[in-house]
């Protein structure tokens, strides 16, 4: 899934350039069949919501020929999600749910930087993010190092929306960290991610050249905090589906080394910010 092999006109779009800079910085028009694709992941996110027992909910519906392998959470509940076998993607699917209440996450967001990994220097991440992540970690990676074993063929496809998608970050590097080989088979996909860490982690993160998407939708203000002016910054390439767009078409905006693009979703104005956007990504409910 290397999106930027995908890039197309959007069909609402016809009348934009391809490609449009400003300072340093593209944006890209995305084809309609790499949001089609996109949506698979969206729906797997929204499966985080639901209390699995094995894969048969509503939502489940929308993602076939999928085997569910764990359903699991921390003592406090706070760290949620799923792994699952799915032989259309032929992959390995460990899914970061986010917070139910959004809300009164965003008020209770604690935003200590903590040093890590620490063989990064001067890399610092979210620490009640990382405290979530470290929760599971290690089972979580021996689980799915079992199923890579059994499953050689397949691919690693870590998701999160929210405050799943800052674990799903975590996570990426945290396995790579420990299976340095896994960047080639590892895809990272997010909806509504906040940002995690400083610009040393998100330098660290960019240069594991894992396929990482973060998809933005619209005003969405959860992918705003915390803060860049406390020094946190944007990981990975971002898919930012337009404000005003009826069509919900979708531009690519790559950042640059440690950088975001402010030709996306980061230059939106602070008035226009509303969880509202915060659980859809297109037409997908999460």
């Amino acid at each position: 899934m290397r999106l930027r092999a995908y890039f197309g006109v959007c069909f609402a779009l016809l009348a934009w350039p391809l490609v449009v800079w400003a300072g340093n910085f593209g944006i890209a028009n995305v084809s309609r069949s790499e949001v089609d694709s996109l949506k698979v992941y969206a729906n797997l996110a929204a499966v985080s919501y639901d209390y699995l027992t094995a894969w048969e909910c509503a939502r489940c519906s929308h993602v076939s020929n999928t085997q569910l392998v764990n359903f699991f959470s921390s003592k406090n509940n706070v760290t949620v999600g799923y792994v699952v076998i799915n032989s259309n993607l032929n992959a390995i699917a460990l899914t970061f749910r986010g917070s139910k209440n959004t809300r009164q996450w965003l008020l209770d967001l604690k935003m200590l930087p903590k040093r890590w990994p620490k063989s990064i220097q001067h890399s610092r991440v979210h620490r009640g993010f990382l405290r979530g992540y470290e929760d599971v970690a290690d089972r979580l990676y021996t689980q799915c190092k079992c199923l890579l074993a059994r499953y050689p063929s397949y691919r690693l496809i870590i998701i999160g929306h929210s405050l799943g998608g800052a674990l799903a970050s975590l996570a990426a590097v945290d396995f790579l960290q420990r299976n340095s080989t896994l960047a080639d088979i590892t895809s990272v996909v997010t909806f509504g991610k906040p940002r995690v860490g400083n610009k040393h982690y998100v330098k660290h993160y960019n240069s594991l050249n894992l396929d990482s998407t973060r998809v933005v939708n619209k005003h969405d203000v959860v992918p705003h905090v915390p803060p860049r002016l406390f020094g946190f910054h944007h990981e990975g390439e971002e898919m930012w589906i337009l404000p005003n767009s009826t069509a919900n078409c979708t531009v690519y905006c790559p950042g640059k080394d440690d950088e975001d693009n402010p030709n996306g979703s980061r230059g939106a104005r602070t008035t226009d910010l509303k969880v509202s956007f915060h659980h859809w990504a297109w037409d997908v409910k999460i």
